[in-house]
């Protein structure tokens, strides 16, 4: 019982990990667009 126990933690952080991974995909796209004018205003200053 304990190594299926063990078995099911690690599907579930391994399903963790991927949703968060492609969360983080999603959210760096985002922010590329959003911050890229930013960092230009910054850089001209």
């Amino acid at each position: 019982m304990k190594k299926s126990i063990k078995i099911l933690l690690i599907l579930i952080m391994l399903f963790l990990t991927v949703t968060i991974a492609f969360a983080d995909e999603t959210d760096a796209n985002a922010n590329t667009e959003n911050t890229n004018p930013v960092i230009t205003q910054h850089a001209d200053n």
